[in-house]
């Protein structure tokens, strides 16, 4: 009679078991997502930062030399 009783007992810590391993599961994707786009910004944001960087240091150097 005691073991009749535990089985629903089990039953709903082996569903509550599952449904955490999918949250985190859901939880841990996200955050992967989300540390993704921030680098991918980071460093499109750095690029676009070294590569203008040249442009203005050229067009500094065109603006003296232009002087002479």
């Amino acid at each position: 009679k005691h073991t009749a009783n535990i089985v629903p007992f089990i039953s709903s810590v082996n569903s509550f078991a599952v449904i955490f391993k999918i949250f985190f599961t859901l939880y841990n994707t996200f955050i992967t997502l989300i540390v993704n786009i921030i680098s991918f910004f980071f460093y499109f944001i750095l690029f676009f930062i070294e590569t203008g960087s040249c442009h203005v240091a050229q067009a500094g150097l065109k603006l003296l030399s232009s002087g002479n």
